[in-house]
């Protein structure tokens, strides 16, 4: 399990990180292509920017759905005979929505203002489907789309399953991808029906990520590695992913150079010897990391909105921009994770709890 905290700590970080760079570097961050099909880059300073790591910390969304996929496929084997249904989602909404719910109506109170968002985004919120439109996606709390797809994907688990049953692990994963492959080619053929972030985002074409994390939770099983050498794969495909969104006609296969990195990436840390390691120093670095893993949803939950906030009050008038920007940013990473942490002794392992024992009562 602290393999799977020291992944989710790593997802989340990538994810801070980006969502902080977009709000100090902003102007960097080019995302529209010349005429020519490159990426419009204008500076030296947006050519450096949009190749860090930090430009691209939108992956660990990404990692989170491999690791999910992983970590329910691989319970599922383990606990097959006694798998139903019923006790599978049953855990997941006492681990997701109660919390979830506590958040989404603070930040709805907190901060509507008549004009950004409406009692209809709300409604969208609370039934998980604001994912569905352009005009509720980034509403209320950005991150929350993610949330709505994850517990889509958890919806049509099942199928899945089913998939497997009948065609067997490899067929069906190969059918979900090329699920997502026709649903690109429909998308681009029909300008995403007037869409944008709802098609792009939709669970038909992100669906293979989620489905790749439970492949390799089935190879991983059966004693089985889907990528020899991973940690050399992982800096190949991070290298392609990296790379390919600077054409608009290779940005196209971005999405799926980002889940083979995840993927490699996931095997790398599954399959890795530094976590028997002795020295202190890394033993110290597993042990946060692996905390902030453990406090990740809560940490995804809450500290989008206020980001901005923070930061500002943070930063101090030092001469060097750089190191007021990255005092600001480590300061307000441990200000969210002590809360976030705080949110999950007191909110989620409660609520986990709670469903723990409404099971044991239905029973």
């Amino acid at each position: 399990m602290v393999k799977i905290d020291f992944l989710r700590g790593v997802a989340i970080s990538m994810v801070f990180l980006f969502h902080a760079s977009l709000i100090l570097y902003s102007k960097y961050f080019i995302d529209e292509y010349s005429s020519n099909g490159l990426l419009a880059i204008p500076n030296y300073k947006s050519l450096l920017y949009l190749f860090s790591p930090i430009a691209n910390g939108w992956i660990g969304v990404e990692l989170f759905f491999v690791i999910s996929g992983f970590l329910i496929h691989l319970i599922y084997l383990r606990k097959e005979s006694s798998f139903t249904l019923k006790a599978f989602f049953s855990k997941r909404f006492w681990r997701i929505y109660p919390p979830y719910m506590i958040v989404l109506v603070f930040f709805f109170i907190a901060r509507f203002k008549v004009g950004e968002f409406t009692f209809f985004d709300f409604i969208s919120h609370v039934f998980m489907v604001h994912n569905l439109s352009d005009k509720t996606f980034f509403s209320i709390d950005a991150p929350f789309w993610s949330l709505a797809l994850e517990m889509q994907m958890y919806l049509v688990y099942p199928l899945f399953l089913w998939l497997r049953k009948n065609a067997g692990i490899d067929k069906a994963f190969i059918l979900v991808i090329l699920l997502s492959v026709v649903f690109g080619i429909v998308g681009v053929v029909f300008h995403h029906f007037g869409t944008k972030n709802a098609f792009h985002s939709s669970l038909p074409r992100y669906w293979f990520i989620w489905c790749a994390g439970a492949y390799v939770a089935e190879r991983f099983y059966q004693g089985k590695i889907t990528l020899k050498m991973p940690g050399v794969w992982f800096a190949v495909f991070y290298i392609l992913f990296v790379a390919s969104k600077y054409t608009i006609y290779t940005s196209k296969l971005t999405m799926f150079f980002s889940a083979i990195t995840c993927v490699a990436f996931l095997e790398w840390i599954l399959y890795a010897r530094f976590f028997e390691s002795k020295s202190l120093f890394l033993k110290w670095f597993i042990s946060f990391v692996s905390l902030t893993g453990l406090c990740s949803y809560s940490f995804y939950l809450i500290h989008f909105p206020y980001l901005s906030n923070l930061i500002s009050l943070i930063s101090t008038d030092l001469h060097f921009a750089f190191l007021t920007n990255a005092f600001s940013v480590i300061c307000s990473f441990l200000i969210f994770l002590f809360i976030s942490y705080s949110f999950y002794c007191f909110i989620e392992i409660p609520s986990i709890q709670m469903g723990e024992r409404m099971r044991r009562h239905s029973k």
